[in-house]
């Protein structure tokens, strides 16, 4: 029996769409579709989004007359694309229209597919429509396929359980037909709807590689969503009257359910520096709360509130002052994020402290990565310290400063929101520079770099000086001497040339011992520090793990110096240098060098016989080593010990090594790879001037296997080049 359209009730349809990283795609979907979108028999769009989101990104919904529910995973994980069907679950779950179409974000509908759907869906029916995808770049379709969008009643829906199926988003519509057939529902394959979705390139490819995903326990998967609304500001109103305390308030009239990271923070007579700090924070916090401590300046009118979207501003409060009093400020700025926030069931993943003087100084990308596994399941810990240096001057900053690591500090500034510790309270003997948990846990760092201004003029520190020794702190409880506030002979250093350092420091020198995170965030942060390392060591040291000088200088006059007996392995191709390339080919070795026994890289392969590789650092030969490779991608596979070469040859392969390190003048760490041929013949390929520091590298597995241990190596290098940066 089909339906015709007298028997379609009015307002009883949940059109649901999954979305991850989709923003844009969405938006122009729903400008495309919004006329079938705002039909009477659409009561609701159900948008789930399988990632912490920006709900900045969302507000234009708000310009269409149409009901749409967005949620948020509010934790992060590393499944979201191929777990499409637990997403469409959990939107089936939520909706409450008799009818169910699936369809995804980046879906132009065709004309009037919502009502053909719908017509041809009832009791005893599933309506499918085609679908094909456009390449958006070359403007190529696909060929048309009999999925992409269809309509369940969802009753139906709720009859199949699907939760233990692996599913990615390739193959989900042919397992949902497999179970309507089950259950003796008709297929209507409509030739007449046909939907397009809008891919990338790579994209589109990506989505071909995806493999299918085991689902986590359906119930605990969808604790993790939490429903993005606009809050009823009454209830939050009344409570901030409550609190006595505050004398005046002002609050977001748009305040949402959720904020992944809120930002508290303390200002007092900061008109010059609201705007740059407000700036500045916005570019990683979600929200921020802010206790004006009765400013006498223009601070609390400068501390705007409004609906724009990039206003991150959601409450600011003011409360009366007799002298400062740090500990009574951050607890009424806990008891305000308590009261206001949590207990009316707003959801905070974490909460960040900052005061105005203080700057985040990532990069954004980093910043990115950092979020992410802030907010991912693999973040066990729930009390972070992050990284501080003080400026002394607008460029330096004091490498001497008292209780640090060369100038660089762990506070304890990022708190996970537990609901199960409240209530929130700092208690502290100190009336400064306590730690800010307001409750109990193991602390870890977290690489957030913090650039703090208040100490960056004599005439502040002085100032400082006073106020702490005769007001703040007249006891020294907090601290046993300010004087190093008036110190003007102290190692500086600048901050822009060494940030980037002050970050690797972390991760791969503090991380063993103060950081737990998963081998492959490890793995990743050591990525990311391995890149900014190698080009702050050459912009800032030209002595150190530097292209040799005898490449900028275009001499090519050492391969004379080298053992007579020694091939070398050449690239004839490459002979353009990228001062930054980590590889130096050996061809800048040996131009115009006819009388050497020179082989053309590309017959490396034909050559029999074994990979080696060798670590040195400043003329010390580490452990010899085998590398595997892939033949069509050269990535490592394997590295293993080299112990079955003979004693003779393997002395050869260190003294070559270290004459090759010394003839070519290099510097600090490099890694000399070799072929050894079936006749134990040694053949010479190149120098890698900037290999990876990663734990699993070639030049650490050097040095495990000459006995150094990996931790001592590390801190080796940073200690003997600590004078030049942080």
């Amino acid at each position: 029996m089909i339906l015709d359209d007298s028997s379609i009730l009015t307002n009883n349809v949940s059109i649901i769409l999954p979305c991850y990283n989709k923003y844009n795609e969405l938006k122009k979907s729903i400008e495309q579709n919004k006329i079938q979108l705002t039909q009477t028999h659409v009561k609701e769009v159900i948008i789930i989004c399988d990632q912490v989101i920006d709900t900045n990104n969302f507000l234009y919904l708000s310009e269409y007359n149409i009901n749409f529910v967005l949620y948020a995973n509010t934790i992060n994980h590393n499944a979201h694309i191929t777990n499409i069907s637990q997403v469409i679950n959990f939107g089936i779950s939520e909706a409450t229209g008799k009818y169910c179409i699936i369809m995804y974000p980046e879906t132009i509908l065709s004309p009037n597919a919502i009502d053909k759907l719908i017509t041809n869906t009832n009791d005893y029916s599933v309506a499918f429509g085609y679908s094909q995808k456009l390449i958006e770049e070359s403007n190529i379709y696909s060929s048309r396929v009999p999925n992409g969008i269809f309509c369940c009643l969802k009753y139906n829906l709720e009859k199949i359980d699907n939760s233990t199926i692996s599913l990615n988003y390739l193959n989900y519509f042919d397992i949902i037909k497999e179970k309507f057939k089950e259950l003796d529902l008709l297929i209507n394959q409509l030739e007449d709807v046909n939907v397009i979705q809008i891919k990338t390139t790579s994209e589109y490819y990506q989505q071909l590689l995806n493999e299918s995903w085991d689902h986590n326990d359906p119930t605990e998967f969808k604790n993790n969503f939490v429903r993005i609304d606009n809050v009823n500001l009454e209830p939050l109103e009344n409570q901030i009257k409550n609190i006595t305390e505050i004398i005046e308030y002002k609050i977001k009239t748009n305040i949402k359910s959720y904020y992944p990271v809120i930002l508290l923070a303390q200002s007092y007579n900061e008109e010059k520096n609201v705007k740059d700090f407000i700036n500045n924070v916005s570019k990683f916090v979600d929200g921020i709360i802010i206790l004006d401590d009765y400013s006498l300046d223009n601070t609390w009118n400068l501390l705007d509130i409004n609906d724009d979207p990039t206003n991150k501003i959601l409450l600011k409060i003011k409360k009366n002052r007799t002298t400062f009093n740090d500990l009574e400020n951050r607890n009424l700025l806990l008891k305000t994020f308590e009261n206001i926030f949590i207990r009316n069931n707003i959801t905070v993943n974490w909460f960040l402290w900052l005061d105005f003087d203080e700057r985040i100084e990532n990069s954004p990308s980093i910043l990115n990565y950092l979020k992410e596994k802030l907010l991912s399941t693999k973040m066990t810990s729930n009390i972070l310290n992050i990284l501080f240096v003080h400026m002394w001057n607008e460029e330096e900053y004091n490498t001497e400063y008292p209780c640090s690591d060369n100038g660089v500090q762990l506070h304890t500034r990022l708190i996970r929101n537990d609901v199960n510790r409240l209530p929130y309270i700092i208690s502290s003997d100190k009336n400064l520079h306590f730690r800010l948990n307001p409750y109990k846990d193991k602390a870890c760092g977290f690489p957030l770099v913090i650039k703090h201004l208040g100490r960056q003029s004599i005439e502040i520190r002085e100032l400082k000086y006073v106020l702490y020794t005769e007001d703040y702190d007249k006891k020294l409880i907090s601290q046993s001497s300010y004087k190093h506030f008036l110190k003007n002979d102290v190692k500086l250093c600048n901050f822009e040339d060494s940030k980037d350092l002050i970050f690797c420091k972390f991760i791969y020198v503090l991380q063993p011992v103060i950081l737990y995170w998963d081998q492959e965030t490890y793995e990743t942060g050591c990525f990311i520090s391995n890149i900014l390392l190698g080009t702050k060591l050459i912009k800032l040291e030209p002595n150190i793990n530097t292209i040799p000088d005898w490449i900028n200088k275009k001499e090519h006059i050492i391969i004379n110096l080298l053992p007579e007996n020694l091939n070398i392995v050449t690239d004839i191709e490459n002979k353009k240098i990228k001062h930054f390339n980590s590889n130096v080919s050996t061809i800048n070795l040996c131009k115009n060098q006819n009388n050497r026994n020179i082989l053309d890289s590309n017959q490396t392969d034909k050559i029999n016989g074994k990979k080696l590789s060798v670590g040195v650092l400043d003329n010390y030969v580490f452990g010899i080593v085998e590398t595997t490779y892939f033949t069509e991608i050269t990535e490592i596979i394997e590295i293993i010990e080299i112990s079955n070469i003979p004693t003779n040859i393997r002395d050869i392969i260190l003294d070559t090594a270290k004459d090759i390190y010394n003839v070519c003048n290099c510097n600090s760490f490099v890694v000399i790879d070799f072929i050894l041929d079936l006749n134990n013949k040694l053949h010479f390929s190149k120098i890698n001037t900037n290999p990876s520091l990663a734990p699993s590298s070639i030049l650490s597995k050097s040095v495990s296997y000459a006995g150094v241990n990996y931790k001592t190596f590390i801190k080796y290098i940073y200690k003997k080049y600590n004078s030049r940066s942080y």
